[in-house]
């Protein structure tokens, strides 16, 4: 189960999400799905359409299964899904 202690190791599809904060001003506020993810960007599907928002630079906030709201800083999650599982954060 998704929590707000293993959403850096965790499966980032299928959560809503909104950007925060990003380097790139006009990015800011963007809210939707992650439908897609690679190492350095998120592929987002909002009202307009899917958008490519890149980890490094942003500050997401996931919205869990459960209602939690949690605030991500892009450059922890800035790896290949597949290797975020073996990664150590001190959190």
């Amino acid at each position: 189960m998704i929590s707000i202690r293993n959403i850096l190791y965790h499966e980032l599809i299928g959560l809503d999400v909104s950007v925060v904060h990003a380097d790139n001003g006009a990015q800011c506020s963007i809210k939707g799905l992650v439908v897609f993810e690679t190492r350095n960007m998120l592929h987002i599907k909002t009202k307009k359409g899917i958008m490519k928002i890149q980890k490094k630079g942003t500050t997401f906030a996931f919205t869990l299964p459960d209602g939690t709201c949690v605030a991500v800083f892009g450059t922890l999650i800035a790896l290949p899904p597949e290797r975020r599982t073996s990664m150590r954060v001190k959190i």
